[in-house]
């Protein structure tokens, strides 16, 4: 139910931002893209397809989920991290939190999995090492 407020809230603002931009506006950038808009998306959506099963197989053996749902969580940390001002600082963490909150048993989680969150937020190497 929740999921649904989001995408209704989400799909308002997209709409209101198209009003108040102007439709005629909005349509006239994107045919201005021409070919270049395919390329980028197929461009994009490979790479993140491939993360997607980079995510997917690098859990344990009883932690994996199926792999879309392992891509709708890498789908769902990109979008807090682009469409959010805690950018990815939250998205980062996200996309390593979620996958032990869809697992079955809790009880059988992999402690390393919640320091993948702080190697991928940290600009320096050494603060996930402990030094």
């Amino acid at each position: 139910m929740i999921r649904l407020a989001f995408f209704a809230a989400g799909l308002i603002l997209l709409i209101y931002l198209i009003l108040q931009l102007g439709p005629h506006n909005v349509v006239s950038a994107i045919f201005n893209l021409k070919w270049n808009l395919v390329s980028v998306t197929l461009i994009y959506t490979g790479s993140e397809m491939i993360r997607g099963v980079a995510l997917w197989k690098s859990l344990p053996e009883g932690e994996s989920q199926p792999y879309l749902k392992m891509l709708g969580i890498r789908l769902s940390g990109e979008a807090v991290r682009y469409l959010t001002f805690a950018g990815p600082f939250v998205g980062e963490p996200l996309k390593a939190w979620l996958p032990l909150r869809a697992a079955s048993d809790p009880r059988r989680r992999d402690p390393r999995i919640p320091n993948i969150s702080a190697f991928q937020i940290s600009p320096r190497p050494e603060a996930s090492c402990g030094q």
